[in-house]
């Protein structure tokens, strides 16, 4: 049984291409998506003394 990369080989290049950007581009995107945790834990921490310190109620708040 012959695989899709021994049929085609554009195919081939393209996959190759592919998985090159992706190994390129997935550790990036994961970078962000673990600042964006950070800042929201951050966020949440700062709720707690922010609201008492400015005098903001849970409205204004948001």
């Amino acid at each position: 049984m012959a695989s899709e990369l021994d049929l085609d080989p554009v195919a081939a290049e393209v996959s190759a291409v592919y998985r090159k950007i992706a190994w390129r581009l997935l550790p990036f995107l994961v970078f962000l998506f673990v600042l964006a945790w950070i800042d929201r834990v951050n966020v949440g921490f700062a709720k707690l003394s922010m609201l008492q310190d400015l005098g903001f109620s849970e409205a204004v708040y948001g």
